[in-house]
């Protein structure tokens, strides 16, 4: 991507970012303002709400309760009128006259007069259907009078009575007489103080709230958080149930914003501040939404335009910006294929920022790159025709050791011996595979007298032609020690000692050193720090050979080498091996060991010494897979026949 490319991009997307970010920013402020400010005004709908409906509450309430005291006055009056009817002695009938003169004239619709048992005396109608009505109808008047004149009350207000059938509904205050003789009952048409609540009342209000559109549903509540009235069809939910209920409890006006709704729960105080209901408000935020979505509109609008504008002012300052260092880059490209031309920077080395300096020190540099290439191609030419030359030198070189080499492992084969001595006492085979080309392990097998044969098996430490050069002058040792030594461990001593004469390079050999006698089977050995060899049995049963606590050969001049014996039955085989095979890995850099070892051994007790050989050697290059060769891989195997004319007939075995 070209830098003027980049450039533009970089510009186009900090513009975008910076527009984008105040772009939410200024949204998101101007959301939360316009809730706040929406929330605001539905808490002081709600109060305002509140206050009305409480002060229409109050009007009706104080119309009624002067309604309430003119009806105990005309009682107390038709009271006092009937006292004096009774000492004048007039009937019933006269006062019934007098009582619906009373009503004729007044506000009051009716007037009723008790005696002292409760009993309707006379009345301000004489329509038989309006005295059942209020002798019947919400327990009026026996109950009520009766009730009123057993009290100590003077006045009492006795509640609306509804006609079952329709009609005017009344309400009626009953008055005692002042000898509590009798008893006054008042009843005043309702409809005045229902015209009056339906024209100042709450409901009035909520619906003229409602139809104004701004409040989607209003609701007011008494102390006990029942509903006294509603417009707007809402329907409260239990998390609305549960705010009025909190504002009931005396906690302050609440404005909680549920989904497309704005809820607002305000109470409504009485004269001493207490809580006596709470108006409900309830506005949508439709309104809301739509002012966002111009702003959005408005914004992105806004956005788009500076992003064009930003875009189109990159595109221009890129370009020049990127003139000169594109002229820059295509001379370092004129550098690179040798084509550069003092002089073709001049129109970018006249500018005096930068890119100036930059040009002039390029076209410096330039001339001083082509001048070192072509002195470094000179000295690489001279380099190449001596390395070539060294590198002739150095191929005849390798070809001439790799062919010494090749010849030192040939003789180094060939000093080992290459055939088991025929016997019909015992029968044997050896082999080794050397991880290089010269191998440190060495074995060897000779006769020392009629009956007796010597084993041996070593380890040099290291790998190469030193160890190779080293394992032919401990066999040298061991051979000669071997002749004038009948002992194994005095064998080991005596070479030891020549060893450490001839050891400028401060080598060491782990030797095994066996006399095997053919008469008895019996096996006289000395280890020199070797691994310990296996007796299998016929059955295929491995037993590791004691050891006899001798150290390395050529550590150390005078040291003891104490030996061991046992006794080898016909047909069991001694396993000589070095630590190539033990310590054979894996690619997961696990060791073959003793245990896979004896495994392999218990398994190919059966067959002959040249095949139990194969089986084992087998069985490590299997478990070695695709893993380098870690070590020399030396193995040597006896196996005692006795007295083989005996013994053929019950072994199994087939002499190597």
């Amino acid at each position: 991507m070209r830098l003027r490319t980049r450039l533009v991009l970089m510009v186009g997307v900090s513009v975008s970012l910076g527009i984008v970010v105040v772009s939410a920013v200024l949204a998101l402020l101007a959301w939360r303002s316009i809730l706040a400010q929406a929330e605001a005004e539905g808490l002081a709908i709600a109060r305002v709400l509140a206050q009305t409906a409480m002060v229409s509450e109050q009007v009706v309430a104080e119309v009624g309760a002067l309604l309430d005291r003119e009806m105990v006055a005309h009682g107390v009056l038709a009271s006092h009128l009937a006292d004096v009817a009774d000492r004048a002695g007039l009937d019933d009938r006269a006062l019934s006259r007098r009582l619906r003169e009373i009503t004729a004239r007044s506000a009051i619709g009716e007037l009723w007069v008790s005696d002292a048992t409760g009993q309707v005396r006379a009345g301000s109608s004489d329509d038989p259907d309006v005295a059942e009505r209020v002798a019947t109808a919400a327990g009026l008047p026996e109950t009520a009078l009766a009730r009123l004149l057993a009290g100590t009350r003077f006045a009492e207000p006795l509640g609306v009575s509804q006609p079952p059938l329709g009609g005017t509904p009344m309400r009626y205050v009953g008055v005692r007489g002042i000898d509590g003789a009798r008893a006054v009952l008042v009843g005043r048409d309702q409809t005045y103080i229902s015209k009056l609540n339906q024209t100042l009342g709450v409901q009035r209000l909520l619906d003229a709230l409602v139809r104004d559109g701004t409040v989607a549903g209003l609701s007011v509540f008494d102390h006990d958080g029942r509903l006294v009235a509603s417009s707007g069809g809402m329907t409260l939910t239990p998390d609305d149930a549960q705010l009025v209920q909190r504002v009931l409890s005396g906690a302050p006006s609440r404005t909680v914003k549920s989904g497309r709704w704005i809820n607002v729960a305000a109470a409504m105080p009485d004269a001493y501040g207490v809580p006596v209901g709470v108006a409900f408000a309830r506005l949508s935020t439709a309104p809301l939404d739509a002012l966002i979505r111009n702003y959005v509109w408005v914004g992105g609008g806004t956005a788009l335009v500076v992003l064009v504008a930003g875009l189109l002012l990159s595109v221009f300052l890129g370009r020049h910006i990127a003139a000169p260092m594109m002229r820059i880059a295509d001379a370092a490209a004129a550098v690179d294929e040798r084509s550069f031309v003092h002089g073709s920077l001049v129109a970018v080395a006249r500018r005096r920022d930068e890119l100036g300096h930059l040009a002039r020190t390029f076209e410096v540099m330039a001339e001083q790159v082509l001048a070192r290439e072509e002195d470094l191609e000179r000295q690489v030419r001279e380099r190449t025709q001596e390395l070539q030359l060294k590198n002739e030198e150095l191929d005849r070189a390798k070809r001439r050791l790799e062919a010494d080499l090749e010849l030192a492992r040939l003789l180094q084969s060939t000093i080992l011996p290459q055939a088991f001595p025929p016997d019909r006492h015992w029968s044997g085979t050896a082999r080794m595979t050397p991880a290089l080309q010269m191998a440190g392990d060495f074995y060897d097998y000779f006769t020392l007298d009629a009956h007796r044969l010597g084993l041996v098996i070593a380890d040099v430490s290291g790998k190469g032609v030193a160890p190779a050069f080293f394992m032919a002058v401990s066999r040298s040792a061991l051979q000669e020690a071997a002749r004038y030594n009948e002992d194994p461990g005095a064998c080991l001593t005596a070479a030891n000692d020549r060893l450490c004469e001839q050891n400028p390079l401060d080598m060491f050999v782990t030797v095994f050193y066996a006399v095997i006698d053919e008469r008895n089977g019996t096996v006289i050995y000395a280890n020199g720090g070797h691994n310990r060899p296996y007796v299998v049995s016929a059955d295929g049963q491995p037993t590791a050979v004691p050891l006899t606590g001798g150290v390395m050969l050529g550590v150390m001049p005078g040291l003891p080498y104490d030996s061991g014996t046992l006794t080898l039955q016909p047909g069991e085989t001694l396993f000589l091996f070095t630590d190539g095979v033990s310590e054979a890995m894996n690619l997961t850099e696990q060791q073959f060991g003793e245990s896979r070892l004896e495994a392999a051994l218990s398994a190919a007790a059966t067959l002959s010494v040249d095949d139990m050989l194969t089986a084992v050697t087998g069985a490590v290059q299997d478990f070695v897979g695709d893993a380098p060769q870690s070590d020399d891989i030396t193995c040597l195997v006896v196996r005692y026949l006795g007295n083989r004319i005996e013994y053929a007939p019950r072994l199994p075995l087939q002499p190597a």
